[in-house]
């Protein structure tokens, strides 16, 4: 009996809502199920989540993904300004192998270098993120042209 009920419920709350929802077909957006085994990519640091870093201490920085891709990491400072991490100027190939974790500098570095915070910034929380792609990733082309100018860790955006 309840069986019955339910299954007569359920028919009259679909009947219900097809009759008052319509659409447009036109603008029906159509999003693709995700594959399974999908790309991801993981990011963590040397110390657990909200701990503190100080002035002048070392930021040990860890990332892997579970298919070959390209990454780019960048830090978004507590005043705003966006500077890409890794490539970088000294860090070039950004093309990275599934299952492998890397740190930074990765072994394909030309010049060994440390993530060390300054107090330039001011204090706050920097973010650190991180974007991966099975295929290049353009955005990185004009911030790769300032680091190979010079410019080692260039900014994607500042307040100046």
């Amino acid at each position: 009996m309840k069986k019955t009920i339910l299954v007569f419920l359920s028919l009259f709350l679909a009947i219900s809502l097809f009759g008052i929802v319509s659409y447009d077909l036109q603008k029906v957006i159509i999003v693709p199920e995700e594959p399974q085994g999908g790309l991801e990519v993981s990011i963590w640091l040397d110390r657990d989540i909200g701990s503190l870093y100080y002035s002048g201490e070392e930021v040990k920085t860890y990332f892997k993904v579970n298919k070959d891709a390209y990454v780019a990491i960048y830090d978004i400072t507590p005043n705003g300004e966006i500077q890409l991490i890794f490539p970088n100027g000294f860090d070039r190939n950004n093309f990275l192998k599934a299952g492998v974790t890397y740190t930074l500098p990765t072994e394909n570095a030309n010049t060994r270098y440390r993530l060390q915070l300054t107090s330039e910034t001011g204090g706050g929380k920097e973010i650190f993120q991180i974007v991966a792609s099975t295929k290049p990733l353009g955005f990185l082309d004009a911030l790769m042209a300032k680091a190979e100018a010079g410019d080692i860790f260039p900014k994607a955006s500042s307040k100046a």
